[in-house]
């Protein structure tokens, strides 16, 4: 009788099991499969016929899910993810979408659930997020991640980074994320290590438990570090990066298995006070560092010992003409411009000079003195948006030699804006020049219509300035009613600047020089007239 219901129950089995075969349901997703979306009937996960390569069924649990970013035109797409499923991973882009592509695709998806070991592909590398972006509103991550290429998934508005916790570790591989500078993207916040390999960019996030910077890859702090940093090893062959903002402690261990770069910005500070681990490698400072690097470690034997590393003050000449060329002064830099940029930006501490020409905008944070004591800078080419700015920890020098200006005094010729809002002025006078009450001198020759902007530091328009014992008075509606004068209304002798030592005048000082002199001199003539004499026997 058992035998019999047996019997009974196999051979319904059998027939249940042919009969699904014969409709072609799938009984298991057994694989995990890449399905590509094609969107094909609406804008939903759930839809099969949007996929393909998914086994003719909607994504199963560990399916990798791929959006291609060509399309017709720039396209943005909502989608609905109603699957409710862990997925394997995401693919972003195909091999056919290239950096020129001018067909783009953007997707937007409402949340995305990734499993454990889940990954984040780019198949063209950044090029993708150059050209088109993938956004999840709410991501939830199970655990180990990895990016490949790309800079993650942003997220929906673009405008905010969006915290997203991860349980386990973050392996980045030429991808990009949540950089200081990029605030678009999604902020991964991982309690297992982080690795930056290969050609990688990221930024540091404290809740960590340490952070590998391998080779080719670079680190951006922009707050201390408590937690054990690790630099060298990995897929790249050049030295690991760490940026730093915001004058950081690094106090977590920091071991060193490679030579290190420190990427310093101006009069920013980086104070490494935790044990360095690393016999016979150095931390160093990037060649376009600008800051100050503090190497105080507790315990340290690597090949840099402690002490301060201070970049020295730099003079650079330009001459040559790169109109379409930016050009940056940093806190370190005397640069004398007499060629042409497009435009320049001259940090605090930074110092510019020459005669030559801003096509744009010139910005001044630190020094602008035109010329070669004296000359004339120029900025604009009349076009919108050129600008002539001096920031309120900017000084302007101004040298005053004679009436002329450029060849007398310092001037700064400009076609476009001008703001000098809470700048320091300070005009000297050169080469022992005595200016007269009443002389002028157009410091700013505004060539457009415009009004000046702001006033300098204390000098409201009619008001005076006094520096080395000549008083001006101030106007910023002078010459064709926009430049910026200074007329003479005071000298006072006694506190004029020496004037240099000329040979007459070193000579008038010292008397005892003049009578040396004239005793050479007699010496010189009778051996002259001795001589003169012998001939003429």
């Amino acid at each position: 009788m058992k035998n019999t219901k047996f019997a009974r129950f196999a051979s319904a089995l059998v027939l249940t099991l042919s009969s699904l075969l014969t409709l072609s349901v799938p009984l298991v997703h057994a694989i995990n499969y890449t399905c590509v979306w094609t969107g094909a009937t609406d804008l939903k996960f759930s839809t099969a016929t949007n996929w393909t390569g998914c086994n003719s069924v909607a994504p199963q649990p560990g399916d990798i899910i791929q959006l291609q970013l060509k399309g017709t035109g720039t396209s943005t797409y909502a989608l609905v993810n109603d699957l409710g499923v862990a997925l394997g991973g995401v693919i972003i882009g195909s091999a056919s979408d290239t950096a020129g592509n001018t067909n783009i695709t953007n997707y937007t998806i409402n949340t995305l659930h990734l499993a454990a070991g889940a990954s984040e592909t780019s198949t063209s590398g950044a090029d993708s997020f150059r050209h088109a972006y993938v956004a999840v509103s709410a991501l939830t991550l199970d655990g180990n991640l990895t990016i490949n290429g790309g800079r993650g998934l942003d997220n929906t508005d673009q405008n905010n980074n969006l915290a997203v916790p991860l349980p386990g570790n973050l392996t980045l591989v030429s991808a990009f994320v949540n950089v200081a500078s990029q605030t678009t993207i999604l902020s991964y916040r991982p309690t297992g290590t982080v690795t930056v390999d290969k050609d990688s960019y990221y930024g540091y996030s404290d809740t960590a438990s340490s952070t590998v910077i391998a080779n080719s890859g670079t680190l951006s702090v922009i707050t201390g570090v408590t937690k054990p940093l690790s630099f060298g090893g990995g897929l790249g062959t050049t030295n690991p990066t760490l940026n730093v903002y915001n004058n950081p402690t690094i106090s977590g261990a920091v071991t060193l298995t490679h030579d290190i770069d420190v990427g310093i910005p101006d009069n920013q500070t980086v104070t490494f006070t935790g044990s360095i681990t690393g016999a016979g490698f150095k931390i160093v400072k990037t060649s376009n560092s600008t800051g100050t690097l503090v190497v105080n470690s507790s315990s340290n034997n690597s090949a840099t010992p402690n002490g301060t590393q201070v970049s020295e003050h730099t003079t650079t000449t330009l001459s040559d003409n790169q109109p379409t060329t930016s050009l940056s002064v940093s806190s370190i830099q005397t640069v004398i411009l007499d060629g042409t940029r497009s435009s320049v930006y001259v940090g605090a501490g930074g110092i510019l000079e020459g005669s030559g020409t801003v096509k744009t905008q010139l910005t001044v944070y630190g020094t602008i003195a035109p010329g070669h004591s004296p000359g004339c800078m120029t900025v604009g080419t009349g076009t919108a948006g050129d600008a002539f700015t001096i920031g309120n920890t900017g000084t302007y020098k101004v040298d005053v030699g004679g009436t002329t200006p450029c060849t007398g005094y310092d001037q700064v010729k400009v076609l476009g804006a001008v703001d000098v809002t809470g700048s320091t002025l300070v005009a000297s006078l050169y080469n022992g020049y005595v200016p007269k009450v009443g002389e002028s001198y157009t410091i700013i020759d505004n060539d457009l219509v415009d009004a000046v902007m702001g006033t300098f530091a204390g000098i409201a328009e009619g008001g005076t300035y006094t520096n080395e014992g000549t008083t001006y008075s101030v106007t910023y509606k002078g010459g064709d009613g926009n430049d910026v004068v200074l007329t003479v209304t005071n000298v006072d002798a006694s506190k004029l600047p020496a004037k240099p030592n000329t040979g007459l005048l070193l000579v008038a000082a010292h008397p005892m020089i003049s009578l040396g002199a004239s005793v050479v001199a007699a010496g010189l003539l009778y051996g002259a007239s001795r001589r003169v004499k012998t001939v003429r026997r």
